[in-house]
């Protein structure tokens, strides 16, 4: 009595377990079908041997369950071998539709989180001229991450999503997945762009000292120098010699005042901080302007600034930007050349630019070459100049320096 309440109890977890397992995967192995048919019938003859005894009738029910559970288990091993049950990974999920619905190309695509761009991730097979296409979308949370596309020769069975329930699942982690060590990448490259620029700066500003430093050296040690004299000899100097020491630590204060306010744009410039106003402007004006702003430092060194200018040239640039190209300009030349000699501005349209040129008539007698780096002031001419989309270039040539903008 209790063997046979035991065999009920085993034959009903088998059919509860099938029935459960069909459940599951949507009645999609008929071989499964067949096994928990010959179960049923199995558990009949069982009850049949209870309640009647060992008959032909039972012995019959016996051997159609027996065989009935036969058939489901060949059934059921010759599906899991086409259909692959064993949808266990990527791969697997994609062969397992691409079977199922008869195609014979699969293409997979992720959805771009900006725009409507989509990247192929993942492909299988080539398209066919004529070929007969299916899309299916993977849908995320919230939105659309990618789609299949199914291509074959003939028309594709239909799909039906919940009989892939698996598959897409597996196919929906992968591409989250695959979106999300995307975005890692490019956090990473995002991360080394992003060290590669503070080390651009680091470098850019570690110059910018070096260039200060070697630009302050002179007038300090001059008010330095200077100082110690007045306050040594102060007795012994006269009125004229303590107004010529003063005026001298004046001139170098200015000098510093200048390298400061030279960095100050610079940096400014570099940071996106300057705005240019365009306006019509008459070149030779505004290079007379300049020329008359720094006639005493012209004069010292006895340098005549000749103007090969057009009257009529128009230009469209930042008036106080484009005179600070002028003066650095004649600065960097005049601390070059030598004395007694001549400075000589041209300008001409070349197309729809136009190209301001200084060159001078010779080096001084400290300059044999052009020093590189050339300085704060040459800095700010190719910045000012790249501002206005233009650039500069140095000719040196025949003991003589020509700068182009």
């Amino acid at each position: 009595m209790i063997s046979i309440l035991i065999q009920n109890i085993i034959f009903a977890v088998l059919v509860v377990g099938l029935v459960f397992v069909l459940k599951i995967l949507g009645k999609r192995f008929n071989g499964l079908v067949s096994i928990l048919i010959g179960v049923l019938l199995l558990w009949f003859d069982s009850v049949l041997n209870f309640m009647l005894g060992v008959g032909a009738f039972s012995l019959l029910v016996l051997i159609v369950g027996v065989a009935v559970n036969l058939y489901g288990l060949i059934s059921l091993s010759k599906e899991l071998k086409v259909k692959g049950l064993s949808i266990n990974s990527f791969e697997s999920a994609i062969e397992s539709i691409i079977k199922e619905a008869g195609a014979k190309t699969c293409w997979v695509f992720s959805a771009s989180d900006v725009g409507r761009n989509l990247d192929c991730v993942y492909k299988v097979g080539d398209v066919i001229n004529g070929s007969k296409m299916v899309s299916i979308p993977l849908e995320g949370k919230d939105k659309v991450i990618g789609y299949i596309v199914l291509c074959g020769d003939k028309k594709l069975n239909r799909f039906d999503e919940k009989k892939f329930e698996t598959e897409l699942g597996i196919i929906k982690f992968w591409m989250e997945n695959w979106r999300l060590s995307e975005r890692i990448k490019t956090v990473e490259k995002e991360r080394e762009s992003l060290k590669m620029e503070i080390k651009k700066v680091k470098n850019d500003l570690l110059k910018h000292i070096h260039f200060a430093a070697h630009e302050l050296k002179k007038p300090l040690t001059g008010i330095i120098g200077f100082s110690e004299i007045l306050r040594d000899e102060f007795k012994n100097l006269s009125e004229n010699d303590v107004l010529e020491f003063v005026g001298n630590i004046k001139q170098a204060g200015k000098e510093m005042l200048e390298t400061i306010e030279c960095l100050r744009e610079i940096f400014e410039i570099k940071l996106g901080e300057y705005k240019l106003n365009f306006e019509e402007l008459n070149l030779a004006d505004e290079i007379n302007k300049v020329v008359g702003r720094i006639k005493k430092e012209m004069d010292e060194g006895d340098w005549e600034v000749v103007l090969n200018v057009s009257e009529d040239l128009e230009i469209e640039v930042d008036r106080e930007k484009f005179a600070e190209i002028v003066y650095q300009l004649l600065s960097n030349v005049s601390k070059i050349s030598r004395e007694n000699s001549k400075v000589k501005i041209s300008a001409c349209r070349i197309g729809n630019w136009v190209e301001l040129s200084v060159e001078n008539e010779g080096f001084n007698q400290n300059t044999k070459l052009i020093p590189k780096p050339l300085g704060l002031g040459f800095e700010i001419i190719e910045l000012l100049a790249e501002l206005h989309g233009g650039k500069v270039s140095v000719v040196s040539e025949n003991n003589k320096v020509k700068f182009k903008v």
